[in-house]
């Protein structure tokens, strides 16, 4: 008869309906509990625990963290049973409830391996007379000793606040290593294009489709034709083949198709003008497209590479770079990609000087944000601004930390927050990140956040790396970098407070002791941030500007009260925040209490072990000691009465020499 109170169901799927019945019910366990359910789960979906450690002042996540690096190559399978056992311990009615509720996956009833349960129960239907009763499919189960290889997860599923994650990839090919890449995101898309592996430039296009975190490459191509009329034409037979190797190039959605605009080429593909080609997303095809410039006597830039670009409605702006001869740039070029015609803006105010591999976005539609970058020999941690619309250069003020020197970084923005990460200054790499608030920009004031630092082997203390936000799953998403090693890591992060629903904002961390950023939405936020090189498109698909009135109400009764109400919903979840943060702090101190008392409670018993036994061997000792003074004076004795024999012996010869018998025989 099987225990109704308790799930039938063989590994994994117990651990399975265990799992979605605790993330249904987290709010009636105990803080301990959960950090062990977090840690086990984990185990078991992931594996052991190879991410870095989150950083010291992120108390949640440093708890997680502890708490799941303590399990060391636990097997998956026995962290499944450790999952299922302490939610019994917690919830001893689980499956109970589980079942009264519906949620048990595919509504599969299992029967007993003895006796139907429902036959148990007086339920059982009989079978048709001739027919046999359908019998319960089993579960299959795991091959003994095999190890379960965990379930893809779409990006949404991955994300922790606060923490880096490197999540699980299921495909069995990807990308190689690579640095100096450019990356587009188009729906849940993220390609890869090019790239730098060991000075050798790469050819190659690959997606990432983030709902189910799996890798797909695009074959080689050799280019496809265009349509006639006004569209544009294939560049001449003559020019380099649709994707060469290149490096240091940027990329942008257009369209739902990938345009690549300039990049670093071999000697022998090197061009005069700069190049401009296009993916197909659907076929895989690569297109050479020739562009005109807007006015007669302009000409088409010159090719470059580590340039940015920033997309504003059908025209990509582009500024910096290095020319053929690795020369630093200062000019800003723009391409509209409806015509595919370059032109020159005239911009007003003190433009920034020539540099590549800088980082640049666009914010609310309006302004392209630059930092950093340099040359061969120099690294700068200038802030840059100019706006679009009045194309003029300003450097607003600026508050806070600001970040060293640096290029080759790369940055993303999520709601007002630009994110900086990598990067290098020609002596080391940076393995901090920034986080800068730009919502006071109009009023031309910024505020810098240090947020935190990684591991200096981690890749995202890398130079070249891409950094692309995800509006769908409110977070950011990096690949590759170098550092001394090449990588071909995808990390994700989300900042602790981020909002991706409502319209709202919500007080995000960015870093100790910093002031509250508004982190609004990033849908209706109508920014994207640029990676190095890699330019991230703000209006794909014919999605317009964020309107200016969008950036927020001046004054007014209603805008002051849903301020008050915004700071203190973000000053509750602050609050709710750090109670969970020593909760959770004070259970990991528990576990780690308790562990050291259970080893101290097994120290002291080896130790009176250890005592009985020198106590026996002292007493042994003690034995022997007197055994051997006993031997000791009975050998003195038998050397005595050795003696005194042979004394005998001599008084006993003596004697017999005289009287009669010694006159007989002559003595």
């Amino acid at each position: 008869m099987t225990d109704s109170g308790h799930c039938p169901l063989p590994y994994p799927h117990k651990f399975q309906e265990a799992s979605g019945f605790a993330s249904k019910h987290v709010d009636d366990l105990t803080e301990e509990s959960k950090l062990l359910l977090y840690s086990l789960h984990q185990q078991a979906t992931v594996g052991p625990c190879n991410e870095p450690k989150p950083w010291g002042w992120s108390v949640v996540n440093n708890a997680k963290w502890q708490s799941w690096k303590q399990l060391g190559d636990m097997p998956a399978v026995e962290a499944m049973r450790l999952y299922v056992r302490t939610l019994e311990e917690e919830v001893p009615d689980w499956w109970p409830q589980h079942q009264a509720a519906g949620d048990i996956a595919n509504g599969a009833a299992v029967a007993d391996s003895n006796t139907d349960d429902s036959a148990a129960n007086g339920t059982a239907k009989a079978a048709p007379a001739g027919e046999a009763a359908p019998a319960a499919a089993a579960a299959p189960q795991p091959p003994p000793g095999a190890r379960l290889v965990p379930k893809s997860r779409s990006v949404t599923e991955v994300v922790v606040e606060g923490s880096w994650v490197s999540p699980y990839i299921s495909s069995d090919k990807r990308p190689p290593p690579r640095y100096e890449h450019a990356t587009a995101l188009i729906g849940s898309e993220l390609f890869v294009i090019g790239g730098n592996y060991g000075g050798r430039y790469l050819s190659d296009s690959w997606a990432l489709n983030l709902e189910n975190l799996t890798w797909k490459s695009f074959p080689p191509s050799s280019g496809s034709k265009s349509g006639g009329g006004g569209g544009p034409s294939l560049l001449p037979s003559s020019a380099p083949a649709p994707l060469p190797a290149i490096a240091g190039h940027v990329a942008v959605a257009w369209q739902g198709n990938v345009v690549v605009v300039g990049g670093h080429l071999k000697a022998k593909e090197a061009v005069l003008e700069m190049p401009v080609r296009l993916l197909d997303t659907k076929s895989g095809a690569w297109s050479a497209i020739q562009c005109g410039t807007a006015e007669e006597d302009d000409d088409v830039p010159r090719p470059r590479g580590g340039h940015s670009g920033v997309l504003l409605g059908s025209k990509l702006y582009i500024f910096g770079g290095e020319d053929v001869l690795r020369r630093p740039l200062a000019e800003l070029v723009c391409l509209d990609l409806d015509t595919m015609q370059w032109s020159v803006p005239e911009t007003a105010g003190t433009p920034p000087g020539p540099r590549s591999a800088h980082a640049a976005a666009l914010y609310r539609g309006r302004y392209m944000v630059v930092f950093g970058g340099g040359s061969v020999a120099h690294c700068n941690n200038e802030l840059h601004v100019l706006d679009l619309l009045s194309l003029e250069w300003s450097v607003p003020d600026s508050e806070g930390p600001v970040p060293p020197p640096r290029a080759g970084h790369a940055g993303a923005i999520l709601g007002d927050i630009w994110f900086l990460v990598g990067g290098g200054n020609n002596t080391s790499g940076c393995a901090d990140m920034y986080a800068l608030d730009l919502s006071a920009l109009e009023a031309g004031t910024v505020q810098w956040t240090l947020v935190g630092n990684t591991p200096v082997e981690s890749a995202i203390a890398s130079e070249g790396l891409s950094l692309l936000p995800v509006p769908m799953a409110g977070c950011m998403i990096s690949f590759g970098g170098y550092n001394g090693r090449y990588h071909n890591a995808v990390h994700v992060y989300r900042p602790e407070g981020y909002l991706m629903g409502g319209g709202g904002t919500a007080a995000a961390a960015a870093g100790k002791g910093g002031a509250p950023a508004a982190l609004q939405q990033a849908g209706s936020a109508g920014s994207a941030g640029s990676a190095g090189a890699a330019a991230v498109p703000l209006a794909t698909g014919g999605s317009a500007a964020q309107p200016a009135a969008a950036a927020g109400g001046a004054g007014g009764s209603g805008a002051e009260h849903e301020r008050l109400r915004a700071e203190l919903d973000a000053a509750r979840k602050e609050t709710a925040a750090a109670k969970e943060a020593v909760a959770q702090e004070m259970a990991l101190m528990r576990r780690q209490l308790d562990s050291a008392q259970a080893a101290a409670a097994d120290a002291d018993k080896a130790l009176e072990e250890a005592r009985a036994a020198l106590e026996a061997e002292q007493a042994k000792g003690v034995r022997l000691e007197v055994e051997l003074a006993e031997a000791r004076q009975s050998l003195e004795r038998m050397e005595e009465l050795d003696r005194e024999l042979q004394k005998y012996r001599h008084s006993t010869i003596d004697k017999k020499g005289s009287g009669l018998w010694g006159y007989i025989s002559g003595q």
